[in-house]
């Protein structure tokens, strides 16, 4: 019989990813208006990578939904929703609304990108933390709720 998992610490996460959020959304912004995004534009980028960034909030949520069996995968699944949502916004807002494709698909793909790479970074430190405090032995073990680092 295998011991439970210890829960992944929120706090690292929400904080990288707090981080991350903001830096993309201002970056998004900036890339769309150097490259001519004006209005409607400005304000449809970054609906969007709002909406990609709020996506981030789904690993902390808890139980039932997340627990520490499938951190990992919900981090995996987030990743990809967030990915579909910066499709489906490039779609809408160039092929169907009409507006110029540089100032939104450059900083969609740049901006999610950047957010995919943190939060995977991120989940793979937390989770690779996990499993090093796992393999010490039960005497020594430490558990790592509460921890920030």
């Amino acid at each position: 019989m295998s011991t439970p998992l210890d829960p992944i610490p929120t706090r690292p996460y929400a904080i990288v990813m707090l981080l991350t959020g903001g830096l993309a959304l201002g970056l998004g912004v900036f890339i769309s208006r150097a490259l001519g995004g004006e209005g409607t534009t400005l304000l449809a980028v970054g609906g969007a990578l709002l909406a990609c960034v709020l996506l981030s909030v789904i690993p902390m949520l808890g139980r039932p939904l997340v627990t520490p069996d499938n951190w990992g995968i919900v981090v995996l699944g987030v990743s990809l929703g967030r990915t579909l949502l910066a499709l489906g916004a490039m779609a809408i807002f160039v092929e169907m609304s009409g507006m110029p494709r540089r100032p939104v698909v450059i900083p969609l793909l740049t901006c999610t990108l950047v957010l995919m790479v943190a939060e995977a970074a991120t989940a793979v430190w937390l989770l690779s933390r996990r499993d090093r405090l796992r393999s010490i032995t039960p005497d020594h073990r430490i558990s790592m709720e509460g921890t920030t680092h």
